[in-house]
């Protein structure tokens, strides 16, 4: 029922003495990159991992579930290994010159795409929520109240098809919600440019809403590519209906 439970009383504290030391760091800049590292240790230091020695520790289920039998993984060790590969990465970025390691990152809500001028943008590449399948704002919950953030989650306003109401007026407001953040990217885009969406669902019902509203924000059907599973999901694993 909390987000507490999701891990160890050990962990628990072993986490927020490390965030606390984190946060003691003078440099925002590094401040933050630190507490990027720290989210990212969360999921592989909580109670979700199943114990699975032949597949590593990894949270393997699109919800919060806690296994039977579960990994504990020492939390200095996580934020060890993952601080490495942040660190290796900031060095490949550096290589590439100035251009690429510039970026700005706009907290914001996809419907309103405030900060950004009219036909000032190049190419969008967006993965919009896949209908009913994954509740990613819900699933962000367990990072947000570790940065305290949790209070600023909007739910109400998130681009989804709930379960709890009538399916079919869930679709059309998924479907309109979908519009309007299609009409922003169609505003912002200039008139050559492209968008990318990533997208999966099983109904078509659902396929069919995200292409009305992409149509009717403007844009024009290029083409389309099925990209392969690397491997097996988790959800073809173990859900009952398995998986596309």
């Amino acid at each position: 029922e909390y987000i507490h439970e999701l891990f160890t009383q050990r962990a628990l504290i072993a986490l927020s003495v490390l965030l606390q030391s984190v946060d003691s760091e003078a440099s925002e800049e590094l401040r933050s990159l630190l507490r990027f590292v720290f989210t990212s240790t969360l999921a592989q230091t909580s109670r979700m991992p199943p114990y699975a020695p032949s597949s590593g520790i990894s949270w393997k289920v699109p919800n919060y579930w806690v296994p039977p039998t579960h990994w504990e993984q020492n939390v200095w060790d996580a934020f060890e290994e993952r601080f490495k590969k942040v660190l290796r990465g900031k060095r490949e970025s550096a290589k590439l010159g100035d251009s690429a390691r510039r970026a700005s990152i706009i907290e914001g809500d996809a419907t309103r795409l405030t900060g950004l001028s009219a036909e000032s943008v190049d190419y969008i590449f967006t993965d919009p929520p896949y209908g009913d399948a994954v509740p990613y704002l819900g699933l962000s919950l367990m990072w947000a109240a570790w940065l305290g953030w949790a209070r600023k989650l909007r739910f109400d306003n998130e681009v989804i098809i709930s379960e709890r109401g009538d399916y079919e007026r869930e679709l059309e407001g998924y479907r309109k919600s979908l519009r309007d953040s299609f009409r922003e990217m169609f505003r912002v885009l200039k008139s050559n440019g492209t968008v990318t969406v990533t997208f999966h669902n099983r109904e078509i019902r659902v396929w069919n809403a995200l292409v009305s509203a992409a149509f009717e924000a403007g844009f024009v059907y290029e083409n389309d590519n099925y990209v392969l599973p690397a491997v097996k999901s988790s959800k073809a694993q173990l859900a009952s209906s398995g998986s596309m």
